[in-house]
C-alpha cells in the first residue's frame, strides 16, 4: 500500500517536471511568433548552439577535472586521521554546498576579474572555474 503510494507520488512528480517542461516550449512558441518554422529557427540559431556547446562542453570538462580532484581528496578524508579533519570536510564539502551560484560568480568576477593579476573574466576558462567549484562538492 505504502509502495504504490510513493510510486503514484513520484509519477505525478514526473508528470509536474514534463507538463513544466511542455509548458515552456508552448511559452517559447507563443514568444517567438506563433510559428513552429520560427521555434525551429531559433533553436538551431547560431547563438543557441553556441551557448549549448559552451555548457556542454564546458560541463564536461569540469565534471572530468572534478573528479581527478576528489578521488584523492576522498581517499585521504577517508582513510587518514589528522588534526583539521572536520574544518577541510567542511570547507571542501559542506561550504561550498551553502553558496549560490551567483554568489560564487560574484566571488570569481571580483578574484579573476579586471583590476586582478589574473584577468579571466567573461572567459571560458572563467565558466570551467565556477563550474568547477559548484561540482566539486557533489563528485
Amino acid at each position: 500500500m505504502v509502495k504504490d503510494r510513493f510510486g503514484l507520488i513520484l509519477s505525478g512528480l514526473a508528470g509536474l517536471l514534463i507538463l513544466f517542461m511542455i509548458v515552456s516550449i508552448f511559452y517559447l512558441y507563443v514568444a517567438v511568433g506563433r510559428t513552429w518554422n520560427l521555434v525551429v529557427d531559433v533553436f538551431f540559431s547560431y547563438r543557441v548552439v553556441a551557448a549549448l556547446t559552451v555548457s556542454i562542453t564546458s560541463s564536461t570538462i569540469a565534471g572530468l577535472l572534478a573528479l581527478g580532484a576528489v578521488i584523492p581528496a576522498a581517499f585521504v578524508l577517508t582513510y587518514r586521521g589528522f588534526r583539521g579533519k572536520s574544518l577541510i570536510e567542511t570547507l571542501l564539502i559542506e561550504f561550498p554546498q551553502t553558496f549560490p551560484p551567483a554568489t560564487i560568480g560574484l566571488i570569481y568576477l571580483l578574484m579573476l576579474g579586471p583590476g586582478s593579476p589574473v584577468n579571466l573574466a567573461f572567459t571560458y576558462w572563467a565558466v570551467i572555474i565556477a563550474k568547477f567549484y559548484v561540482s566539486t562538492p557533489f563528485a
